[in-house]
């Protein structure tokens, strides 16, 4: 286990985020019914912030590429045996997991607002256990890359083990890593699966702005209520920042970790600590931007949790309990007319 600076940091931002995730799912389920809010959205993506906060405060994780090596060590409290390297695959497996759940919510309004026809059909059982499929599927594929191009094999350690040991000053025969080798030993079936999974990824985002991009254009000719289509758009915004979140603080460093593989490069101190900092940023900046895209929801939170002054957040109430229940003149004016 390594203990300096950079792992306080990671305690710090990890442990915040835990901490306001948990707060934004207690709020959630104490919040108005009326309030607009996606129904699956904020408890599924704080649930998984707070299990991918977890496993990166348990296990710490580094990578290293180093002469056409990638190899990806466990350097926290969990750093040892089929323990860490459980964790290690269970980090790498929550990289898919926010694209794919964010996919799916982009492909749910897609059809709710645009394919109302097919909407019907992935109501029905049927349609439910089509789109399972297809994701157990894309599951599925990401686990075998992690299986068939992580998983280490001896001479992977034998080949990395003094470089790795002078860059971070980890041993990894005593320590769980997962890893690959361009030279001497890439295998083929390392190289379609490497491939594949950045395709995979390339595939749901651009799936997700395609969609984005459809839902824009029908709530332009759409004849829904000028409200209602605010609320769309504001959560259409809220999309596509949160794809964006992935696709920048994960996705991006990792991918340029694996072309720096590719070409032989060896990744600096610095680069190594600063991809792990976009890494730890990801969890605490995700519900960051929920609450700026959903205002309601920012006004409560910040009501409940006693940081906002209670004055903003009772008109809002108020404003919203005006459209509904009429007011006391209302009533009285109904019963002369009567």
């Amino acid at each position: 286990m390594i203990i300096d600076s950079y792992y306080f940091v990671t305690i710090l931002l990890l442990s915040s985020s835990i901490l306001i995730n948990s707060l934004l799912l207690l709020v959630y389920f104490l919040r108005p019914l009326k309030m607009n809010t996606s129904k699956y959205f904020i408890p599924i993506t704080a649930i998984q912030n707070i299990a991918y906060s977890l496993f990166i405060l348990l296990g710490s994780p580094r990578i290293v590429a180093w002469n056409y090596c990638f190899v990806l060590t466990a350097t926290g409290p969990m750093n040892t045996g089929t323990s860490g390297v459980t964790l290690l695959a269970l980090v790498v497996v929550s990289f898919i997991f926010h694209i794919l759940i964010l996919a799916n919510i982009f492909f749910y309004r897609y059809l709710q607002l645009c394919r109302s026809k097919y909407f019907v059909f992935y109501s029905t059982k049927k349609g439910f256990l089509s789109l399972l499929a297809m994701n157990l599927l894309i599951t599925f594929n990401w686990a075998c890359y992690i299986y068939f191009c992580l998983f280490p094999y001896d001479e992977v350690e034998t080949y990395v083990r003094e470089p790795v040991r002078n860059i971070i000053g980890m041993d990894l025969s005593e320590t769980a890593f997962l890893g690959f080798c361009v030279k001497p030993t890439l295998r083929w079936n390392q190289l379609i699966f490497i491939v594949d999974s950045m395709v995979t990824v390339l595939l749901l985002t651009n799936a997700g702005i395609y969609w984005s991009i459809k839902i824009n254009i029908t709530l332009r000719k759409s004849s829904l209520s000028v409200q209602t289509k605010a609320m769309h758009r504001q959560m259409n915004s809220l999309l596509v920042m949160q794809t964006v979140c992935p696709i920048l603080f994960l996705h991006l460093p990792s991918t340029l970790q694996h072309c720096m593989t590719f070409f032989g490069m060896t990744s600096s101190l610095a680069f190594i600590y600063g991809t792990h900092i976009l890494w730890n940023f990801f969890p605490l900046f995700s519900p960051l931007i929920t609450m700026i895209f959903l205002k309601e929801y920012r006004y409560w939170f910040l009501k409940k949790v006693g940081v906002k002054s209670n004055s903003r957040v009772l008109i809002m109430e108020v404003a919203t309990t005006t459209r509904i229940i009429p007011t006391t003149a209302q009533i009285s004016s109904r019963s002369r007319s009567l």
